[in-house]
């Protein structure tokens, strides 16, 4: 789907583009710009989809403000990692340095551990995870954002540990 960017900046700074070759005819700012100023349109096919999407999300934020929702983010944050700590997982940098929005977990160390097998487990039943992105890690990462709520976490929580329980990783204690 394509995308949108939001460019801040002079109107001098952009005039001063038109001089200069761009490095390519799609992401020229310049034309862009000038087009814009002119039609009060996109150059190319616009992100109808992105931008509706990007309405939505606006209008839901400001019902719920912003306040709200980094407080709802940090509940489900923390609900998280006491119950990746409570599994006996960790993740991958240290607290203080959390978004609060994305957090990489650490593979279990298990013969029975299987990405695909507790993605699918997890998205049977209605949670999706993410492959890490590091390929010297093996990781995993769980998104907090959205609409998700720290009953959601909970109920994310209780379906890991009974996957992690089913491969042999916790013992009847956790």
């Amino acid at each position: 789907m394509a995308g949108i960017s939001f460019v801040i900046a002079s109107k001098r700074k952009l005039d001063s583009l038109r001089l200069k070759k761009p490095m390519n005819y799609y992401l020229n700012l310049y034309a862009q710009y000038k087009y814009f100023s002119e039609t009060r349109q996109m150059r190319f096919t616009p992100p109808v989809q992105t931008l509706y999407a990007l309405k939505q999300a606006m209008e839901e934020l400001k019902r719920e403000g912003i306040h709200e929702r980094y407080t709802r983010y940090i509940e489900s944050w923390k609900t998280l990692v006491n119950g990746i700590a409570w599994l006996g997982l960790n993740h991958i940098v240290s607290e203080e340095h959390h978004s609060k929005l994305v957090t990489s977990i650490v593979e279990p160390e298990c013969d029975g551990y299987d990405f695909h097998a507790m993605h699918d487990y997890l998205y049977e039943r209605g949670f999706t995870i993410y492959p890490g992105k590091l390929e010297e890690l093996r990781t995993f990462r769980i998104a907090n954002i959205g609409d998700i709520t720290c009953k959601d976490i909970k109920t994310f929580l209780a379906l890991l540990e009974s996957y992690l329980g089913s491969i042999g990783f916790l013992t009847v204690d956790g």
